[in-house]
């Protein structure tokens, strides 16, 4: 019936109707009688089809996934210029005729293949999918579960903010790699070109650097690869790399160990022999208490990490304690300030009138600066007298 209509035509509502001759709206009837149908056109907005193209040109692959009849994803398609080659539920790739578990299973099999899937969607049934996919977005209008479900949650009518949120993202991204590339250069040109560069300084920085990626690098290795901390502990074993429990292990041992760096850099020498300040220690317990306590009560849903129980707290801080202590052997010798060297001529310059004027006898000191001051105060008296006589004499020879 739908094929033999226009094509504009994409939805049919029958209408009928049913005597009942006992009046009572419960009670049996004659049957109902087809009066009619109702053609009903369900338009794309304006700027879908502009939006598409656009979202095209950008370099992305849309892709139309509809419930609706193999007839009318076709004729969607034709006017949005996706075309109409269309698939029913039954292929592998579904694109019409599906369900909530058919998209789900959708963008599943799409990550598989290593795309980079994002999904828009308004109603409750979108939800699995927006939650599976790599970035849901909920339109305008979606209802509560799709909004929860969503990454990004449009506030405007139509397609139209991806495609603008996608520039501006482009923009950003485009100007950090720009940037990055011009801090690496203008680094580099000064480390090389520099008549004095601070290479033991870089040296030792690097050391650290490549200290702190060992320990993370050894502590995932150790928990995904092997089961020491399960068969000497008793630990709860995490043997997947994308563990959301694995991913909060992390971030508590790289918080701890990245911020007990400065008890290091801070020293001339080893790290205990010079006691820190108060302030510094407070600040660094406040921090790590509060990393703590998130690691073990920090279940959030919108992040990739999952609270973890105190025993995997402990391990970390015991972790970072193995790794600390070696750091001491690899000290950066910042020689400590030398005092300051007073230059007896320069200070005599500056105060010349004031020396002239004082008597040429003075009495020694002890004090080798006072000494020398006291020398160079009569050296400069002759000095002066000497000049006012060559003066005085030059001027009655003229």
């Amino acid at each position: 019936m739908l094929k033999s209509l226009p094509v504009e035509v994409c939805e049919l509502w029958p209408f009928a109707y049913e005597d009942v001759p006992s009046g009572d709206a419960e009670g049996p009837g004659s049957g109902f009688q087809l009066i009619g149908l109702l053609s009903i056109f369900d338009p794309p907005r304006d700027d879908t089809k502009q939006t598409i193209d656009d979202a095209v040109s950008l370099g992305l692959k849309v892709k139309m996934v509809t419930g609706d009849q193999l007839a009318i994803a076709k004729e969607t398609g034709r006017r949005l210029g996706l075309g109409d080659n269309m698939f029913a539920s039954k292929m592998p790739m579904d694109l019409r005729c599906v369900y909530p578990e058919h998209k789900y299973d959708i963008v599943k099999k799409l990550q598989s293949l290593g795309h980079m899937v994002a999904m828009t969607g308004d109603g409750a049934n979108d939800a699995p999918a927006l939650a599976r996919a790599n970035v849901g977005i909920a339109v305008e209008g979606a209802t509560d579960a799709a909004r929860g479900a969503a990454d990004i949650v449009l506030t405007e009518p139509g397609l139209s903010t991806i495609v603008h949120a996608i520039r501006q993202s482009r923009i950003v991204f485009q100007r950090m790699r720009n940037y990055s590339i011009y801090a690496c250069a203008v680094t580099i040109r000064i480390v090389v070109a520099l008549p004095s560069w601070p290479l033991l300084s870089i040296t030792y920085a690097v050391a650290y650097g490549l200290h702190l990626a060992l320990s993370t690098i050894l502590l995932f290795v150790v928990i995904v690869n092997t089961t020491f901390f399960e068969d000497t502990f008793g630990m709860s074993p995490l043997k997947d790399a994308n563990d959301p429990q694995l991913h909060m292990i992390i971030y508590l041992q790289v918080a701890i160990i990245s911020q007990a760096l400065i008890f290091i850099t801070r020293s001339h020498s080893w790290f205990f022999m010079e006691r820190p300040s108060l302030a510094l220690v407070g600040a660094f317990c406040i921090a790590q208490t509060v990393a703590s306590l998130l690691a073990v009560f920090g279940t959030m849903e919108f992040s990739s990490v999952q609270a973890i129980p105190l025993s995997w707290v402990g391990v970390a801080w015991a972790w970072n304690l193995i790794w600390f202590p070696p750091w001491s052997q690899h000290q950066t010798p910042v020689p400590a300030p030398d005092e300051k060297k007073h230059e007896v001529p320069a200070l005599g310059y500056t105060n010349r009138l004031s020396l002239s004027s004082a008597p040429s006898t003075l009495k020694p000191s002890a004090d080798p600066y006072t000494a020398n001051a006291a020398d160079f105060r009569a050296r400069l008296t002759e000095v002066s007298s000497a000049q006012v006589v060559s003066t005085s004499a030059a001027l009655k020879r003229s």
